[in-house]
């Protein structure tokens, strides 16, 4: 009985030991399972790890070179608006200063470091300053504002400026901010309100010759006024006092010497009383008084003894005189009778 009890715990014992046995085969398979997946994994990890820092490196280097460049072309871009003669300025959408060129700050009392980061409101204080509205309309509507005329508090005093903005965008569009060229127009603006009041001098000036002009024409109409007066008054005078009186003395007993002279007197109130004698004149006044006074003498038929009788000159005298005009009037060398040519100036 105690054998059969001996030989059954022996058999449980040896079941239990078989299947310990597999379990722990099973174990032992599991853990090698186990352990190649851990070293495959950790290998693996390893393996990322160390293309991740290869790629973190060489992302880093390219992030390096990318801000190199950036940085160098921030150099060239503010060497570039540092060249212009126009004060630029970038603000973000507070208006703050972000980025100005050396024209923008040597204006003002403040240095680039100065400029940076701050708003017109905290640069100037009370003094002029760019007009802040326009910032506002251009970050609200996207679109630019362009030809403002400014004025500009700067170290030199208060400058007009022709004042340009426009949007400043993102890659996705969005607005960020704006860029704002400033020209000053200072000098241009002097020239042209001293053009103006040039202008305004002129037109007066031109009003005050008109009213001149007005005046002498009314002076020049009251001249010919008097003037025609005048005349009428000599002719009257002359053919109511003068000629009554020669027509009496023509009545008279006189030698013929004296009766030439008073042919002559007759003739000449005569001429006074028609334009020949201006008009002889008027045409060629380069004529000497006795070439007029023989002209005249010619016109009434006289010949030139008779010219010479009544003048108390030579023949040769008068010959020499009868050239001149010729010469003088124009038909010197022509065949045109001087006494007909002077009757056709009447």
């Amino acid at each position: 009985m105690v054998d059969e009890k001996e030989n059954g715990c022996s058999s449980l014992d040896g079941h239990k030991r078989e299947i310990l046995e597999i379990k722990l085969r099973h174990l032992e398979n599991d853990y090698h399972v186990i352990r190649n997946d851990y070293e495959n994994t950790t290998k693996n990890y390893l393996e990322i790890l160390k293309n991740l820092e290869k790629n973190v490196a060489e992302r880093t280097k390219q992030v390096e070179q990318i801000q190199c460049f950036l940085e160098q072309k921030g150099i060239e871009l503010q060497v570039m608006i540092d060249a212009s003669p126009a004060m630029i300025f970038y603000k973000d959408r507070n208006l703050r200063y972000i980025r100005v060129n050396r024209m923008f700050y040597e204006q003002l009392p403040f240095t680039y470091n100065e400029i940076i980061g701050k708003t017109d409101e905290q640069l100037f204080s009370n003094s002029q300053y760019f007009n802040t509205q326009c910032d506002k309309r251009v970050l609200a509507t996207g679109k630019p504002v362009l030809g403002q005329e400014e004025i500009l508090s700067t170290i030199t005093g208060d400058r007009f400026f022709q004042v340009d903005r426009i949007p400043y965008t993102d890659v996705n569009q969005n607005i960020i901010g704006l860029i704002g060229f400033s020209l000053d127009v200072t000098e241009q603006k002097h020239a042209q309100q001293a053009l103006q009041d040039r202008e305004q001098e002129l037109e007066l000036k031109r009003k005050n010759l008109e009213e001149v002009h007005t005046a002498l024409k009314v002076l020049l109409k009251k001249r010919e006024e008097d003037k025609a007066e005048h005349e009428e008054r000599v002719v009257a005078n002359i053919k109511g006092l003068v000629m009554p009186f020669v027509e009496k003395l023509k009545k008279t007993k006189m030698e013929a010497i004296q009766k030439a002279y008073v042919d002559i007197i007759e003739s000449n109130l005569f001429n006074i009383l028609s334009p020949f004698p201006n008009r002889l004149t008027s045409q060629f006044l380069h004529l000497t008084p006795s070439e007029i006074q023989i002209a005249n003498l010619i016109k009434d038929g006289h010949t030139t003894k008779e010219v010479a009788q009544l003048l108390n000159l030579s023949n040769r005298t008068v010959d020499v005189h009868r050239e001149n005009i010729r010469k003088k009037i124009g038909i010197h060398n022509k065949k045109i009778n001087l006494r007909s040519y002077l009757l056709s100036l009447k």
